[in-house]
């Protein structure tokens, strides 16, 4: 019979809330950037923790709508992020510039009604985007 001997980590975590400068308990998707900031993505905005502090970031901050859903990182440094009605916006990783995509309106015509789910941007610039329950990307 053998025996071993060991320790394992004692993780620890904390659990944030609206409390503590969440903007919402709802959070759909969390992101890193670069300077080691957390970006939650949630239904009233996008909440970013330096580690010590919350911000929110709305509508008059550059995003086009308040409910997120998802980042979509790029190689070229930028960070697109998916909304309720397919209005996307994206910011320079290590930034809170946001910028409106200037064909929203194409692609939220585009979507009938569903969800885009994917983005990715070609190194010549082209767009595509996949939708759900639709076989077909837009580009």
């Amino acid at each position: 019979m053998w025996t071993f001997l060991g320790t394992a980590q004692d993780l620890s975590f904390v659990n944030y809330s609206t409390k503590d400068g969440m903007s919402s308990s709802q959070v759909y998707q969390m992101f890193q950037d670069k300077n080691g900031d957390m970006l939650f993505a949630t239904d009233r905005g996008l909440t970013k923790y330096d580690g010590y502090k919350f911000q929110t970031y709305g509508r008059s901050d550059g995003l086009t709508n308040t409910t997120v859903f998802k980042f979509f990182p790029q190689p070229d440094g930028n960070v697109w992020c998916s909304t309720i009605d397919n209005s996307w916006f994206y910011f320079k990783n290590g930034t809170t510039d946001f910028k409106a995509f200037e064909h929203n309106s194409l692609v939220q015509k585009a979507a009938l009604g569903g969800q885009v789910e994917d983005i990715w941007i070609g190194e010549n610039g082209e767009y595509y985007f996949g939708f759900e329950d639709l076989r077909d990307f837009l580009k």
